[in-house]
């Protein structure tokens, strides 16, 4: 029984760190989604490669939509309180060329770990890997602050 769990957890080990790998940017995107060659410090597909907290199946490119979506969800994972979270500024979405990333941000209202409501912007970074027919988006969020 002991030797059982101990497979099974060497198992889920080997899982976890063989998802953390180098991102391999598609550098293309879906039309409706703007470009830009705006600089982020610190930003780019190899920090995402290291801290994405969501991923997510795409079939052909990632649109404006998909962004919005996927997006909402990672920042629910971060949330002290997801089920109280309103979503209330439009989802902007952007493509990198320099850094090879996508960039997603909005506003959501959600409770604290007091209870009280509390406005905050939210950035999301998102590498593509895949072509035209599809692949998989993943996606690192953060939240900006306390308006």
């Amino acid at each position: 029984m002991k030797k059982a769990v101990l497979l099974l957890v060497a198992a889920l080990l080997s899982l976890a760190s063989a998802e953390r790998r180098t991102l391999t940017p598609a550098r293309l995107g879906s039309k409706d989604i703007p470009t830009t060659d705006e600089a982020f410090p610190r930003m780019g597909w190899v920090r995402i490669s290291k801290e994405w907290v969501y991923s997510a199946p795409v079939k052909g490119l990632p649109t404006q939509a998909f962004f919005q979506k996927q997006c909402r969800s990672a920042v629910l994972e971060i949330l002290k309180s997801p089920a109280s979270a309103r979503f209330s500024k439009p989802l902007t979405t952007d493509y990198n060329l320099k850094g090879g990333f996508y960039t997603s941000s909005g506003t959501v209202d959600s409770a604290n770990s007091y209870g009280a409501l509390l406005r905050r912007d939210y950035i999301c970074f998102s590498v593509f890997e895949g072509n035209a027919q599809g692949g998989r988006v993943y996606f690192t969020a953060d939240l900006l602050g306390d308006r």
